[in-house]
């Protein structure tokens, strides 16, 4: 397995030297399908690598399964950009996705900025003890906080659902290899029950 970013898939040679290697899984930051959001982030190299659905393609056409992840709460989100990602990540199969409110981390710029704008929520959430695994931390722009956090954990149930599972991992179209399959099943099924347990949990319990 391997972590690469998405531009890599422009280079078709280098994803044959992946599969000649024996690469199995790929975890792709696609984080956002909202250019502006990608700017923001400092990712506007990722619109470079082209439309996301053929970068998907060039990995399954060599057997390399995918893991994608999403990030939401950026100034440009709003109810529709977690769903537009979750149907991206439900229709081209990803074999495993994770669905993250933004986390404005200590000493980032990012949280620098939102305590300057005054929209933290709980400027040290880290430390407090009520914090709870999946609260909001801070107010975005365009979508309320509380239900920010609840899309993210409605897509993640959605996304690893018994249904969603079987639809993505139970494909002929796809060239990955069944033992691969079988890993991809064993995460999702851990995936299945770990969103459940983990959602509402203090820090560190």
């Amino acid at each position: 397995g391997c972590q690469i970013s998405i531009d890599v898939a422009r280079n078709e040679k280098l994803l044959d030297q992946l599969a000649e290697a024996g690469c199995r899984f790929a975890l792709i930051g696609f984080e956002s399908l909202n250019p502006q959001n990608l700017k923001q982030m400092g990712k506007s190299w990722n619109n470079m690598a082209g439309d996301y659905g053929k970068v998907v393609k060039a990995l399954h056409n060599r057997g390399i399964n995918i893991y994608g992840t999403f990030v939401f709460g950026y100034d440009e989100d709003t109810p529709a950009t977690i769903k537009q990602s979750l149907d991206f990540a439900m229709s081209h199969k990803l074999e495993i996705a994770n669905f993250n409110p933004l986390t404005p981390t200590p000493g980032s710029q990012l949280y620098n900025r939102l305590l300057k704008e005054q929209r933290l929520i709980s400027p040290t959430w880290w430390l407090d003890p009520n914090y709870r695994y999946g609260a909001p931390i801070f107010q975005p722009r365009k979508i309320e906080a509380q239900l920010l956090t609840e899309l993210c954990f409605e897509a993640k149930k959605t996304f690893y659902s018994y249904s969603s599972i079987t639809r993505r991992l139970v494909s002929f179209q796809k060239k990955t290899q069944w033992l691969d399959k079988g890993v991809a099943f064993l995460a999702n099924m851990i995936s299945h029950r770990e969103i459940i347990n983990k959602q509402g949990r203090s820090l560190g319990n």
